[in-house]
């Protein structure tokens, strides 16, 4: 330099591994004799102090813990941490710049032996996250914040804010305590509550943006005894009113719960509210009963059964054969309405003390008299109906063909001729 006044810059090498450099500074007179005169100065370039800044990754979601600093060296000078989110030796995400700024942590150390100062920097994404909650449809929020709601009432859906369809993988309900309970069906997500026990389970929504930050929320869900509706029926006969006989009940729970109220549908627009009800039908035919039981605590459930009230069968017969020693023949002639019935049995009392059950008996009478014969006709509903036929059985007379036989029916009962026992007539005549 020609320069009286210049500047030394210590090059890359020098500044990397220290060095000592002689500077001279020469001084000429031209035109003169005087030859050039200089000077000397022998300067010491100090080394750089290695600086490393480690412990951070690249990418952070602004819900993350703080992170732990760390840089190279700790002893021998002083270091100290900066940039956006630093506190003390702490990286803290929350307080960082979000997407799409670049946050550059920087360690900065100073050798105490030679002053000299050196850094390290790294550059930090900070990703923001999604603000989430959930509720369950239908349920009540007790002042704890959970949702309460009824076991037994099928599935009951999850309602994620944001919608979980709005989300990225993995976006999700789960449980750890009834993993199998929550159900995604149709794309939506639902508590199973049939068979589920009244208690209290954690349920956790998981959602991931579009910048693949991850937020969680996890609730506890409090599950009430939910009713199981049953009854059984009494008598499927037109005859006489149908009873219907609750049997529903209530699981044990920690929370109580007992079952307090009942509504029935007959299926005729008509219904009662008692536990027991008797109910009278004006027609036969097949009828969808429902029973809807509910609880102290608000929790219901409904069960539906299928029944038909059967007609009234009509019973009959007639009689063949009605001579002492002959075997009389019974003919059964009775009916019922075959679409909502069958006759499945059937009882004969002959009037002398005996009986059968088959479907068309033959009997011997043994004397001849007027005999009052029943028929009595079961359904399959529980019908019964009864036909009663005077049965005159006439006494067996061996006539002589070389003469003929003539009788007074003036002396009713001496010769056999039974009075009503046929309809009305002035003669008859047996040959």
């Amino acid at each position: 330099a020609s320069d009286v006044v210049t500047t030394y810059t210590p090059g890359p090498n020098d500044r990397l591994n220290g060095a000592t450099v002689t500077l001279r500074l020469t001084s000429s007179n031209p035109g003169t004799t005087c030859g050039p005169v200089f000077d000397e100065v022998d300067v010491k370039v100090d080394k750089l102090p290695e600086v490393f800044l480690t412990g951070l990754n690249p990418l952070y979601q602004e819900d993350a813990p703080p992170v732990q600093l760390q840089g190279f060296p700790t002893s021998g000078g002083v270091g100290f941490f900066s940039g956006p989110g630093v506190a003390g030796d702490e990286f803290y995400p929350s307080l960082a710049n979000l997407t799409p700024a670049v946050n550059t942590i920087v360690y900065t150390f100073t050798d105490a032996s030679t002053g000299c100062t050196n850094f390290d920097s790294f550059d930090v994404i900070v990703n923001p996250i999604t603000n989430i909650d959930f509720q369950v449809a239908g349920a009540v929020v007790t002042a704890d914040g959970e949702p309460e709601f009824c076991s037994n009432d099928g599935l009951v859906e999850l309602l994620g804010s944001p919608d979980h369809t709005t989300g990225f993988p993995i976006t999700e309900f789960t449980s750890l305590s009834i993993p199998s309970n929550i159900v995604l069906s149709g794309g939506r997500y639902f508590i199973d509550t049939d068979g589920l026990a009244s208690d209290r389970y954690d349920v956790t929504y998981t959602y991931t943006n579009s910048l693949g930050s991850v937020t969680s929320r996890t609730k506890f869900v409090k599950v009430l005894p939910g009713p199981i509706a049953d009854f059984t029926v009494n008598n499927f006969c037109i005859a006489s009113p149908v009873i219907f006989t609750d049997v529903s009940t209530i699981p044990p729970s920690a929370f109580g719960g007992s079952i307090a109220g009942w509504e029935w549908n007959f299926g005729d627009n008509t219904v009662s509210y008692d536990q027991n009800p008797t109910h009278t039908y004006t027609n036969p035919g097949t009828y969808t009963v429902t029973l809807t039981v509910f609880s102290n605590q608000g929790c219901s459930n409904t069960t539906s059964g299928t029944f038909t009230v059967g007609p009234l069968p009509t019973a009959l017969f007639e009689v063949s054969n009605v001579c002492t020693n002959d075997i009389t023949i019974f003919k059964n002639l009775s009916e019922t309405d075959e679409a909502t019935s069958t006759i499945i049995a059937q009882t004969w009392d002959f009037g002398d003390g005996n009986t059968s059950s088959d479907f068309e008996p033959t009997y011997n009478y043994g004397s001849f008299g007027v005999y009052n014969v029943s028929l009595t006709v079961e359904t399959d509903r529980g019908c019964f109906d009864t036909y009663t036929l005077p049965v005159a059985i006439l006494p067996s007379t061996t006539i002589p063909v070389s003469s003929a036989y003539q009788e007074g029916f003036e002396s009713i009962g001496s010769s056999g001729w039974q009075q009503g026992a046929l309809p009305t007539s002035d003669t008859s005549w047996i040959q």
